[in-house]
């Protein structure tokens, strides 16, 4: 690691990484056996363009930092799991190209890894006074911010909005489908979404789920996305965003985070993606996604329980896996009670 150790010393900015191994904290060396399952896999030329991405010795902000360390973690994850056929950035379409894919029992899974920036997010919820989030998309801005205007006038106090995300899903759908390879039984392509805390998840699950979400017949995305087979909802945002690294664990292994992977109903009974995605697909990525189905199929016979209230019930119901998801409460975060999880 000669040369990574050679950046970080001729750093003249504070990286995070810099910083880290200024005090040759456990972030950091976990970082450098990183770099080492990278140079493990990746010709010099592969290598050298993923320093690059780095930006080791360059100044970087937050959401880029971030945004490169995501997508090391889910690479570097797979590199040490499913070394067979492995491929860095392959190209499908032109000069487009997801992070990786490798050969797993009978299918080439493509990867792509999108971290989208939650700055302004963060800078919204952390305003003093009243703030309104729309649970569910409006078909028109203009019917949100009426809404606004009418609290504001009941209340005699300004509003402050915190904006939905879900615009941003569509754009990564869109971008993963002309990297992604056509849809088919040769291929599982993947699309992960690193975010941050557990009730992120909760948000973007419902814009998978919701009345409209996109892998409903109701989606509010219309451009094409079918390449698209999966969804991985990930908190990896979790470990790299403050200065206050946590260093009690290793922030760089994916398995230390809560990742779950949806498949799309509407693609369980084509090209045996249903069968693939429960016999194999399910465990990709750790044992929290079948999980997390388990606690849903509770929930299924919860709402069939005589002892149920007929409210209960109409909510239970819900939870489906081939009809609605359950997404009126917080269901990632239900899970992650039950289950001990605190990030």
């Amino acid at each position: 690691m000669e040369e990574v150790c050679k950046l970080i010393e001729n750093s003249k900015v504070l990286h995070p990484v810099a910083k880290a191994a200024q005090i040759d904290s456990r972030y950091w060396r976990d970082f450098l056996d990183v770099m080492r399952d990278y140079k493990a896999v990746l010709n010099e030329s592969q290598f050298k363009s993923f320093l690059e991405k780095s930006q080791l010795d360059q100044c970087i902000s937050l959401p880029q930092y971030v945004q490169f360390a995501s997508e090391a973690c889910v690479v570097d994850y797979i590199i040490r799991k499913y070394k067979d056929g492995f491929s860095y950035e392959p190209k499908y379409e032109g000069k487009k190209n997801p992070e990786c894919s490798f050969k797993y029992n009978g299918r080439i899974v493509n990867v792509e890894v999108k971290t989208p920036d939650l700055m302004k997010r963060i800078e919204q919820e952390n305003n003093d006074g009243v703030k309104i989030y729309c649970a569910e998309r409006l078909p028109d801005k203009a019917d949100a911010d009426k809404v606004s205007t009418f609290i504001e006038n009941r209340l005699g106090e300004k509003i402050n909005s915190v904006d939905r995300l879900d615009n941003k899903l569509k754009d990564y759908l869109v971008s993963a489908n002309k990297k992604f390879p056509k849809t088919g039984e040769e291929y599982f392509n993947i699309l992960v979404i690193a975010l941050d805390i557990i009730q992120d998840m909760d948000e973007w699950y419902s814009y998978i789920f919701g009345n409209t979400g996109v892998f409903t017949k109701a989606s509010y995305v219309e451009e094409e996305y079918n390449n698209v087979d999966a969804i991985l909802l990930t908190n990896i945002q979790h470990g790299h965003m403050t200065d206050d690294i946590m260093t009690d664990i290793n922030c760089w292994d994916l398995q230390n985070y809560v990742s779950l992977l949806f498949l799309n109903p509407q693609k369980e009974h084509t090209d045996g993606f249903g069968e693939y995605y429960f016999k194999y697909a399910v465990d990709l990525f750790g044992f929290c996604t079948r999980d997390f189905l388990v606690y849903q199929r509770e929930l299924d016979r919860q709402s069939d329980s005589e002892t149920c209230s007929e409210n209960e019930r109409s909510i239970y119901r819900k939870a489906l896996y081939l009809n609605e998801k359950l997404v009126d409460m917080s269901i990632v975060s239900e899970w992650c009670k039950k289950q001990g999880a605190t990030s």
